[in-house]
Order: structure tokens, then C-alpha cells, then sequence
């Protein structure tokens, strides 16, 4: 009898107790109170289902009908969903970094090259055609003799030089010349090179 009347205690005390959960609608933004998440269907819950029909949202993609990514988190794929809406995505573009040091260093040789191609001049030209100077090494160095006319390319890198702010090697102290001549090449009698004298 006191089994009895114990089991209907028990019974009568658990019928008492609601062991449903209220779901409340989710906010505009998708959010839940007390940690709860913002199911597919539009309430708050601890646990939801799969996200079908407005799951969530990825590679940037849009979560429809009313789902949030990841609880209103960011979409995977770049964007970021607000309140369960469209999530744009997008990519940065990556921005290439130049050594300063091995810039300056290659407009140098680039120089130099120049220099070489700029002494190339004619040994049969009526009139001496190696008369203009500009520095043997970029910006600090010592005058030397080139074709007129061919100091457009040296001149485009020593400007190129400056505004990059490189700077030029100690400058040296530089013997005195006095013209520069168009000497015949050893292989070639109808080219030359214009050396200091």
C-alpha cells in the first residue's frame, strides 16, 4: 500500500513539472537570449536541426528563409552575414614589396650598361662625335666621354635613381679629362667607342 501510494506521488509531482522550453521568436538581428540560437525556423532554441532551407551560409552565399550563418557569425568564403541576409564575399589584393637595396643595386648595373652603349659612336664621322660627359657611375662618379645625343637613356636612370632616394656611393676624386675620341673597334673599322683621353 505505501509502494502504492509512493508511485502516485511521484506521479502526480513529475505531471506538476513542465519540462517544455518556450521558444521565442529571433530578434531583427538573429540573436537569442540565455545562449539560445536562432533555429531555421525562426525561434530560439538550444538545439537546432540541420540547416536546410536556410542554413548556413557558405562561400559567401546568401542564407534564405530566415536561417543565420553560423548564429549570425561570418560566412565562410569572405563575407559576413548580418542577421541570417546575403553574405558578400570578396578578396584582397596582395601588394608586392620591392627591396630598396636590391632596386638601387640593379639600376646601377642598369647604369653602367647604359654607359657602355652610350660610348658606341662612328670612327669615320667627319666630326667628333664624343663629346658630352655624364658620371661613369651613376650620380657620383667621374666624367667620361659619350656619344652626343645617345645620353637620353643614361639621364632617364640617373632621374629614376633620385626619386627612388637611392644613394650614391662616396664620390671619388676623378683625374682630368680632357676630350673624349671616337677609337675604332679592333674587328670592326665602321664602329667605335668613345674613350677619355
Amino acid at each position: 500500500m505505501r509502494l502504492l501510494v509512493l508511485a502516485l506521488g511521484v506521479a502526480s509531482l513529475a505531471a506538476c513539472i513542465n519540462t517544455t522550453v518556450d521558444r521565442f521568436a529571433c530578434a531583427p538581428d538573429g540573436s537569442c537570449p540565455n545562449g539560445q540560437r536562432c533555429c531555421a525556423d525562426g525561434l530560439c532554441d538550444t538545439q537546432c536541426g540541420s540547416a536546410t532551407g536556410g542554413g548556413s551560409a557558405t562561400g559567401g552565399g546568401s542564407a534564405t528563409g530566415g536561417g543565420s550563418a553560423t548564429g549570425g557569425g561570418t560566412a565562410t568564403g569572405g563575407g559576413t552575414a548580418t542577421g541570417g541576409g546575403s553574405a558578400t564575399g570578396g578578396g584582397g589584393g596582395s601588394t608586392m614589396v620591392v627591396d630598396a637595396g636590391v632596386f638601387c643595386s640593379s639600376l646601377e648595373g642598369d647604369y653602367i650598361d647604359a654607359m657602355d652603349r652610350a660610348r658606341a659612336c662612328n670612327p669615320n664621322s667627319l666630326v667628333n662625335p664624343c663629346t658630352v660627359t655624364r658620371p661613369n657611375v651613376i650620380v657620383c662618379g667621374c666624367p667620361s666621354f659619350i656619344n652626343a645625343g645617345s645620353e637620353g637613356p643614361v639621364d632617364a636612370l640617373t632621374d629614376r635613381f633620385v626619386d627612388a632616394g637611392c644613394m650614391a656611393m662616396a664620390c671619388p676624386r676623378c683625374a682630368v679629362v680632357d676630350a673624349g675620341i671616337c677609337r675604332p673597334s679592333a674587328n670592326d673599322p665602321n664602329s667605335g667607342q668613345c674613350v677619355d683621353r
